[in-house]
């Protein structure tokens, strides 16, 4: 998703410096994650944390990913 924000705005690039996953419960069966990917609207270097909740076919929330990634915009 990040990747896609950023082919959007031309001249930006990133690369993920962390990742860091926190489970909440079994995850059996299809797995869904979703993210809601906001760039900052100023230009230059920056350290920005994006989050993708995971949750499974009930909806049920099973993980939470929380990304680092260097942005230069």
């Amino acid at each position: 998703a990040v990747i896609s924000a950023l082919e959007e705005r031309k001249g930006s690039r990133g690369i993920p410096v962390e990742i860091k996953i926190q489970f909440f419960a079994k995850a059996r069966g299809k797995i869904y994650a979703t993210s809601e990917i906001v760039l900052p609207t100023n230009s230059g270097k920056s350290r920005e944390n994006f989050v993708s909740t995971l949750t499974n076919e009930k909806g049920e929330k099973v993980a939470e990913c929380t990304c680092t990634w260097e942005l230069n915009l």
